[in-house]
């Protein structure tokens, strides 16, 4: 089903030339919490895939859920949370093995965005964050007022006995973010992230990392959450850009990004190897801080797309035009595209992966 790919130099900006993709009705992607499966949500219904390998697991019609907008995964297990266009303020919990909604709760307003882990859940609204505890009840406890947050900015630790368990929102002065132990609710911490509103941020797994970017796009910053303390200073580039992804892997010590600028760059966090330490200078001759990217790929430029690990080897990426990239890198900065397939043309007949 995948094609292999020629070999990719580091930081090219121009994607490799593939069969183009199919008008893509899709309404929005998101990955599961060990990124081993992702959602993608369609005019038509809603699909989820398998990573590794592609592969198509289960897809519903439109009259089996309904217009579905946002769709999270709980891991890989029968549970999936929906938000459908048309009752965008009520979250939906759907049984797959009994083959229907069992619970819903009702906002105030529309739902921006869900975030979930085990026993609770992040439900984003335009200025608040909830609380869900599941699967104990179905009352919502908002804990976080927030800044207009139109993308749902927000993010909860997922690894199951994390040292920290987080929630992550924008705070109110502009590019900050307010940290708050989702067990004590009452203790919130405000970092000072950026000068710029906040783009994009993501919590390592055990909730002890935080990244964070701006809407410049340029620079991706990376926090200590137990001291507050800024870590690693990580750059993008030179221009500006809109940032649609960051991601740890699974162990934090690595950090993907993808941007409309048709690239997705891999970081090391911590200071080891490759090419960390090394700024950038642009054509000017102006010295530009942060550490550069020991990897890069290309994907789709202006696709908006998700990147995450699928190991320490192995970063795969997922673009609304349906397309989808596996890139393989080395620690001393090779990198190239091992895998392309355009995940929307694969069918029912492919091997339910368990």
């Amino acid at each position: 089903m995948s094609r292999a790919a020629p070999s990719h130099s580091p930081g090219a900006a121009r994607a490799p030339r593939a069969p183009r993709a199919p008008r893509a009705p899709v309404t929005h992607l998101s990955f599961n919490q060990d990124r081993g499966c992702f959602t993608c949500c369609l005019d038509t219904g809603l699909r989820i895939y398998n990573v590794e390998p592609l592969a198509e697991k289960t897809h519903y019609k439109l009259d089996e859920v309904g217009d579905v907008i946002l769709c999270e995964m709980l891991y890989r297990s029968n549970i999936l949370f929906m938000v459908k266009r048309s009752r965008d303020k009520t979250l939906m919990m759907y049984d797959d093995v009994k083959s229907k909604f069992i619970c819903e709760i009702t906002f105030s307003s529309p739902i921006k965005a869900i975030r979930v882990r085990k026993e609770k859940l992040a439900i984003a609204l335009e200025h608040s964050i909830y609380l869900v505890r599941w699967p104990s009840g179905s009352r919502a406890q908002q804990v976080l007022q927030t800044p207009s947050n139109p993308s749902g900015l927000c993010e909860i630790t997922t690894l199951p006995g994390a040292p920290k368990r987080l929630l992550a929102a924008p705070g109110h002065k502009t590019g900050s973010v307010q940290l708050m132990d989702v067990d004590a609710s009452a203790a919130v911490s405000l970092l000072s992230c950026h000068s710029g509103a906040l783009r994009c941020i993501s919590l390592s797994a055990s909730g002890t990392l935080l990244a964070t970017a701006s809407e410049r796009g340029t620079l991706v910053r990376v926090w200590c959450t137990r001291r507050r303390q800024l870590l690693q200073t990580l750059r993008r580039g030179s221009d500006h850009a809109t940032l649609f992804c960051i991601n740890f892997s699974r162990g934090g010590e690595l950090l993907c990004c993808c941007s409309d600028k048709g690239t997705l760059h891999v970081f090391q966090i911590g200071g080891i190897g490759g090419n960390t330490g090394s700024s950038i200078i642009s054509a000017s001759g102006v010295f530009l801080g942060g550490e550069r990217p020991f990897a890069s790929g290309a994907i789709p430029r202006e696709q908006p797309a998700l990147c995450a690990f699928i190991n320490n080897t192995s970063v795969a990426a997922i673009c609304v035009d349906g397309t989808f990239h596996k890139y393989i890198f080395t620690s001393e900065g090779a990198c190239h595209r091992e895998a392309f397939d355009i995940f929307l043309q694969i069918g029912d007949d492919d091997e339910f992966i368990t």
